[in-house]
């Protein structure tokens, strides 16, 4: 029976509403996760959270199987994701038809998620919400050397390739408020939604799929010390609440230290969760004003 332990925090903030919001899905043999931070009202964010799962959940339950048998599986899982990925859009596009506002035409959404089997881990992402790995963490102090490797792209239109890609859409990067932003208007490039900018948007995921032998050699390399194993490989799901006033590596640095607090007993005490809620605290304390949404996930 597959079992991570796991933590999640959503908080509205300095915000006048909330549009983020977070999906957990827990199997025997799988769990999904998944963060989306909605602009432009929650009306996008909220149905990519309620609708994702289903529509991945079956193109990939046999992904172990695949990986036993030797197969091209991470082709598959690319490919699976980012028809799931389509087909959301194209979902709520539908969806939004019949409910004619204009302030639904122009809602959107990033989407972060993860996907975790027995033997494999799978991130998909379109916007600025991020995923990032644990590397190097341990409940030897003395000696860890604690680092963040980021799994997805920040799809936003300050990226070069970004840019490049919007224009050949035919639209363009305009600098508002100290911002580029696609016509001027948004700042991401990618998302679910946004119909009122769709034909220059994209709707294609990142995707990173890696084994759980994968996972454990970036995550945990041998040459830092002999004790690594004791701590989890984690990854940390956020929209730009955090990361607005978080580095990567501080974000990592924060959960392994709340992990050394309860040493060995992390897993039945509840460290995650109380990793993603003093992030949220601290995000919040550092004058984050946007929504916070967070998921902390121990992958190995």
């Amino acid at each position: 029976m597959l079992i991570h332990s796991l933590g999640y925090c959503d908080i509205q903030g300095r915000r006048r509403t909330i549009e983020d919001f977070h999906t957990v899905h827990l199997n025997d043999h799988h769990q999904f996760f998944g963060v989306f931070d909605g602009h432009n009202s929650n009306f996008a964010s909220k149905y990519a959270a309620s609708a994702l799962y289903k529509r991945i959940v079956k193109p990939l339950s046999d992904m172990d199987v695949d990986i036993e048998e030797g197969l091209d599986w991470k082709t598959e899982v690319d490919y699976e994701m980012k028809q799931a990925f389509k087909d959301l859009h194209n979902g709520y596009l539908e969806a939004m038809k019949n409910i004619p506002s204009k302030s639904m035409s122009q809602s959107g959404t990033t989407v972060t998620a993860l996907f975790v089997t027995d033997k494999a881990v799978t991130i998909a992402s379109v916007g600025d919400s991020r995923a990032v790995l644990s590397m190097g963490a341990s409940f030897n102090t003395t000696t860890s050397r604690i680092d963040a490797l980021q799994l997805t792209v920040d799809h936003v239109a300050s990226n070069v390739l970004e840019r490049e890609r919007v224009e050949e859409k035919g639209g363009f990067i305009e600098e508002r408020g100290g911002t580029q932003r696609v016509n001027g208007t948004l700042v991401l490039t990618r998302s679910i939604g946004d119909a009122h900018l769709a034909e220059y948007l994209s709707r294609t995921p990142h995707v990173v799929s890696m084994t759980k032998e994968e996972v454990k050699e970036v995550c945990q390399p041998s040459s830092i010390n002999s004790h690594v194993d004791d701590m989890p490989c984690f990854i940390i799901l956020a929209s730009d609440g955090l990361w607005d006033v978080f580095s990567n590596h501080e974000a990592v640095d924060m959960v392994s230290l709340t992990l050394q607090h309860y040493g060995n007993d992390w897993k039945q005490r509840g460290a995650m969760q109380e990793a993603a809620e003093i992030l949220t605290q601290e995000a919040y304390v550092r004058g984050s004003t946007d929504n916070i949404g967070i998921c902390v996930v121990a992958v190995t």
